[in-house]
């Protein structure tokens, strides 16, 4: 899969919410200027600056987070998870969790493309 594949299947089946960095080693501006076009947040091309690297890292992280954190919805998909309200929307029907399950959901839909320990996964379960 080319890194543009794998942007389309993020977009398609995760939604905008999920920030994407392209880190290439095609420095072609053409190259950039197609992968931000079709969805990417940002591109940086090899060899990288390390802080540079990791200062737009931190930007993507930045604009990913609520300004209001009254707005607390999770969208990923077809499902919303309504933090305030703790309920899950998936297309128009509504799912009653337990506690537990709400938790756990809210969790991994809160650390999309992170990897979370188990030791962390136990606490919530």
């Amino acid at each position: 899969m080319s890194g543009l594949d794998v942007l389309h299947w993020v977009r398609a089946h995760l939604g905008s919410g999920l920030g994407v960095l392209f880190l290439t080693s095609r420095p072609a501006e053409v190259d950039a200027v197609v992968a931000l076009e079709v969805g990417a947040d940002g591109f940086v091309a090899k060899p990288f600056r390390l802080v540079e690297l990791s200062a737009r890292v931190n930007a993507l992280l930045r604009r990913s987070k609520p300004d209001d954190v009254s707005q607390r919805i999770l969208r990923v998909a077809n499902y919303v998870l309504d933090l305030s309200e703790r309920s899950v929307l998936f297309g128009d029907e509504h799912f009653s969790l337990t506690t537990r399950e709400f938790e756990l959901a809210a969790s991994l839909f809160g650390n999309l493309g992170r990897i979370i320990s188990r030791e962390l996964l136990d606490k919530i379960a």
